[in-house]
């Protein structure tokens, strides 16, 4: 889905933290902003920077395709690695 201007005060900061790359493939282009808590289950805080990771079109598509176990394997430990890489 993309960003409608002014919906949400954390989408650039999310997006600024990665450098607006999926934290899958590195990807730029096709990147949006994913709650990796849904708002169904978070509805107050769904929003929050540490619920939130950048993924390109394809895997945002294909995340919404696993488990929440298997979706939390994938993204927890990729969105450290990419927050350690991009502030060491």
């Amino acid at each position: 889905m993309p960003r409608v201007e002014g919906d949400d005060p954390n989408w650039d900061v999310v997006m600024s933290m990665f450098g607006g790359k999926c934290v899958l493939c590195g990807a730029v282009f096709g990147v949006t902003v994913h709650e990796m808590t849904p708002k169904s289950l978070a509805p107050k805080t769904w929003k929050e920077i540490s619920n939130r990771v950048p993924l390109c079109a394809t895997h945002h598509e294909y995340v919404h395709t696993l488990s929440r176990k298997d979706r939390d394997d994938l993204l927890i430990p990729a969105r450290a690695k990419a927050l350690k890489f991009l502030t060491s």
